[in-house]
C-alpha cells in the first residue's frame, strides 16, 4: 500500500543493521498543500550471503543490494472525490 500525503504527513527515517552485514535505510516525507498532497520515500539496503551457522555452509546468491524510490501525488477535487 503506497502512502499518500494525507496519511504520511511529516518526515520519518528508519535505520536497520543485522546479521550477514545487513544494512537498510529508509526515509520519507509527505504533506498537504491546499488540495494537493504528496509523499516521497527513498530506501536502500544490502546483505551478504546467508551463513547457516557454526559448521554450516554459506548459501550462494542470497546476497542483495537494493535501491528504491516512491513518489505519490494526490488532488482532492471535491470533499468525496480524489485523483491520485
Amino acid at each position: 500500500i503506497t502512502r499518500s500525503g494525507e496519511t504520511g504527513q511529516g518526515a520519518a527515517t528508519d535505520l536497520t543493521v543485522g546479521s550477514w552485514n545487513l544494512a537498510q535505510a529508509r526515509a520519507g516525507v509527505g504533506g498537504v498543500i491546499g488540495s494537493v498532497d504528496y509523499y516521497l520515500g527513498l530506501s536502500s539496503g544490502r546483505r551478504d550471503n546467508y551463513h547457516s551457522g557454526e559448521g554450516g555452509s554459506r548459501l550462494e546468491n542470497t546476497d542483495y543490494e537494493r535501491l528504491g524510490a516512491t513518489v505519490a501525488l494526490g488532488w482532492a477535487i471535491a470533499p468525496e472525490h480524489r485523483l491520485e
